[in-house]
């Protein structure tokens, strides 16, 4: 059923992989991360171009801290809103932004395309916003999570940058796209998320829906 629904929405996909103007105003809707993180990597897997990963920077503030909690610990640290420890790029992945990096530009929920992989900066060209098909350069950004149940403070050096060829429907809210395919493996109606986006007036004016 995925699979039909992605060639649907994505169609000859292998073939497109570089033709930001065909890829970036499509996406698959799903009401929970577990099932949006299931079909971006299955995305990932059918891109035929070489990966890079990435490892989060990840240290105690504190000295103390320092001698009680490894960096290993520290990499293995999963909280909301905060980027896992590995992070895989290819050249013509669709992302997007997670905080605001340079606004107007570059701002929250700035969908983009990597353009360049570099060690600590990435090229993109942006498919949303005031600066569309404009490149832009995402420089790693150095976050202190505020989740209040650590004992101890940490930072973490991140691009700050999530996949986006599938997204939440909460995260969908404000985005202009053209083509959405609804995964409805979970249903979303005891979500409310359902009602949520037909009433987004970005997706229910110019979206084609696919089941």
């Amino acid at each position: 059923m995925l699979e039909e629904l992605v060639n649907k929405v994505f169609s000859n996909f292998e073939e497109n992989v570089f033709n930001m103007q065909c890829l970036s105003e499509r996406s698959i809707l799903a009401p929970l991360l577990k099932n949006v993180a299931f079909t971006n990597h299955m995305f990932k897997n059918m891109m035929p171009v070489p990966a890079t990963n990435f490892y989060s920077v990840n240290t105690a503030v504190s000295d103390e801290d320092s001698m009680h909690y490894p960096t290993e610990f520290l990499n293995s640290i999963e909280l909301a809103g905060l980027p896992l420890h590995i992070l895989t790029l290819k050249v013509g992945m669709r992302k997007i932004i997670r905080r605001n990096l340079n606004p107007p530009q570059i701002i929250n929920g700035t969908r983009c395309t990597i353009i360049k992989v570099l060690r600590n900066v990435l090229e993109v060209n942006a498919s949303s916003g005031l600066y569309k098909h404009e490149n832009h350069l995402i420089p790693r950004i150095i976050l202190q999570p505020a989740d209040t149940q650590l004992r101890f403070p940490f930072t973490g050096k991140h691009f700050l940058v999530r996949p986006c060829f599938a997204i939440t429907i909460n995260k969908a809210k404000g985005q202009s796209l053209a083509e959405v395919g609804l995964d409805l493996r979970t249903l979303v109606f005891t979500h409310g998320m359902l009602y949520q986006m037909s009433h987004c007036p970005e997706l229910a004016t110019n979206s084609r829906f696919t089941f």
